[in-house]
């Protein structure tokens, strides 16, 4: 097993973010490590907790959404790719056999990693994210997260995965430390609920519809097919001199994926060695965001449509500060997956650019809002915090918060309802603006709406 970033949990924010400072640009989608998908500025700005107050106003509750810490790979990742270099080998042996011909290539010195780690599982760095994350949140909002009452004042709930729980375990180790008795009692009392969080393996339509069909889809099997990988698939075959394997732009992918899982670690150079610069990895990098795009955001309605009980969670919750009910919980913490936050933001309409990804577009928009290293790293998470003001005429205000940060510091757009600020919306506005959004009948749309012409 190549050596890989571990065992760190004394390292600070800013040793760790001077550390991931070093990184490549943003080539690697959803796989990139959480500080990586941040610049300088952004990370002395998170840093400072003066950034995050609101003069006049004072933070009443809170609702985060986080998708889990960095990950290991999923085991067919680590299977396929095994399976992989097992065909290399052979045809290698073949050469030696039929023409004396001994070949050297990157991909003779590839090995297999991952196999001894857990499928999926939340990784050190994941579990240090979650940790690091959670301490700058007490740190800006220390009368949300006080000691003083947090069994009654923190609500957590979490979808049944693994590396959710463990990332929501270690996110209250932040708050109040990994051995003491008031973190283990809030770790008690999570809270599993795959019907809020992953309620895109509920909805028939969804399924059958988009995630099954997701190759399928004709943005996402013309660009599979089309020139930019066809060609990359080309190069990679020859300067690795496998021509006459038969295998297909798809396990680029695969390797893509494992890349930049080693990338987050900082292992030394394993797949990511494979392609030719960061021109490939922009490539694979357009199909990763393409693919989301057409099965997680914008490309259907329906896909950020099944988030709508996750608002309706926030607003029920929020809805009680107004009436000052003395049951409102003052953290709302909710963990779950990529497929839960690329569809929250697109219900704010952040991110999104004034035209669709398309296949044939890969060259053309380079600089689009729609990046998912940025919006949805590893730990990715989107905060909405209920502050009330003096001397307004609507007291209740809620700051958005993408990554930790406010909408200005990142490529997003911004909401409909915002001020001057583009992250701060009176409560009033904010609800109206996704009044609509809220009334959906999800559950009709999930079962019976016929979605074969939109796709």
């Amino acid at each position: 097993m190549i050596c890989c970033l571990s065992d760190l949990p004394a390292i600070t924010t800013l040793i760790l973010a001077l550390y991931i400072a070093q990184s490549l640009q943003l080539k690697h989608s959803t796989k990139t490590a959480y500080l990586d998908s941040f610049n300088k500025e952004q990370i002395d700005y998170i840093n400072n907790n003066q950034n995050y107050k609101l003069e006049n106003c004072s933070a009443e509750q809170i609702f985060i959404f986080l998708r889990h810490g960095s990950r290991y790979p999923n085991s067919k990742y680590v299977h396929k790719t095994s399976d992989f270099l097992d065909k290399v080998r052979q045809l290698r042996a073949n050469q030696k056999k039929s023409a004396n011909l001994t070949y050297s290539a990157a991909i003779d010195d590839v090995i297999v990693t991952f196999d001894d780690k857990p499928s999926h599982g939340l990784s050190e760095l994941g579990a240090l994210e979650m940790q690091q994350i959670a301490l700058r949140f007490k740190k800006r909002f220390p009368n949300l997260f006080s000691r003083e009452n947090a069994l009654d004042s923190i609500d957590i709930v979490s979808s049944d995965r693994d590396r959710c729980i463990d990332s929501g375990r270690n996110f209250v180790f932040g708050l109040f430390g990994k051995n003491s008795e008031l973190s283990n009692l809030l770790i008690n009392k999570f809270v599993i609920n795959n019907t809020l969080i992953r309620y895109f393996d509920q909805c028939h339509q969804y399924i059958e519809k988009i995630k099954n069909k997701k190759n399928s889809l004709p943005n996402l099997a013309n660009f599979m097919n089309g020139p930019e990988m066809i060609k990359l698939l080309e190069e990679f075959k020859s300067r690795n001199r496998i021509q006459e394997l038969d295998f297909r732009t798809k396990i680029l992918i695969t390797i893509f994926g494992l890349c930049g899982i080693e990338h987050a670690h900082r292992m030394k150079t394993n797949w990511c060695k494979l392609f030719e610069g960061d021109s490939e990895l922009e490539i694979l990098s357009y199909y990763s965001d393409l693919k989301d795009f057409w099965i997680k955001s914008y490309g259907n309605e329906l896909n950020y449509q099944i988030v709508q009980y996750l608002y309706q969670d926030l607003f029920a919750n929020f809805d009680l500060s107004l009436k000052n009910d003395s049951k409102k919980k003052k953290v709302l913490l909710r963990f779950g997956h990529a497929e839960n936050i690329i569809p929250l933001l697109s219900v704010l309409n952040l991110f999104r650019d004034p035209y669709q990804l398309t296949h044939d577009k890969f060259s053309q928009v380079k600089d689009r809002y729609f990046k998912t290293a940025v919006m949805s790293p590893f730990a990715s998470n989107l905060a909405f915090v209920l502050h009330k003001c003096n001397n307004t005429i609507e007291p209740f205000r809620i700051k958005i918060l993408v990554n930790e940060m406010p909408l200005e510091m990142l490529h997003t757009g911004r909401v409909e309802c915002s001020f001057e600020s583009k992250s701060e919306c009176s409560y009033s506005k904010f609800s109206s603006m996704l009044k609509n959004f809220l009334e959906i009948d999800l559950d009709t749309n999930c079962a019976v709406r016929n979605l074969e012409n939109e796709l």
